[in-house]
């Protein structure tokens, strides 16, 4: 499997710091973070709302797919990266088959 960092305004959560088992319950992210840090916010999935998938493509149809089915809203394939809300990126510098990263920056 590719190494992917996928850059998400998800869960209000940015990775840094210690996950604790009490974390790990709180937050449903599989799998689960190595690292963790809660932070203010949160992120409103919502109809219209663009995934970009970039080289993970695959990746990105099945999470559409999956959205949609979960919430009935209209959410597609954003051809470029700056209209997504939720963005796939590859970064060589994460190193491990199943190693990733989930940024939430503030201006999203």
């Amino acid at each position: 499997m590719k190494m992917w960092a996928l850059s998400v305004c998800l869960f209000g959560t940015c990775v840094a710091g210690q996950i604790s088992a009490q974390t790990s319950k709180e937050y449903n992210i599989i799998p689960v973070p190595e690292q963790l840090t809660p932070q203010q916010g949160y992120f409103k999935l919502t109809s219209g709302m663009t995934v970009y998938a970039g080289k993970a493509e695959k990746v990105g149809k099945q999470l559409v797919a999956k959205l949609k089915r979960a919430t009935g809203y209209d959410i597609t394939l954003a051809d470029k990266k700056k209209e997504a809300a939720i963005q796939f990126v590859f970064n060589k510098k994460i190193k491990g088959d199943e190693a990733y990263a989930l940024l939430c920056p503030a201006r999203r």
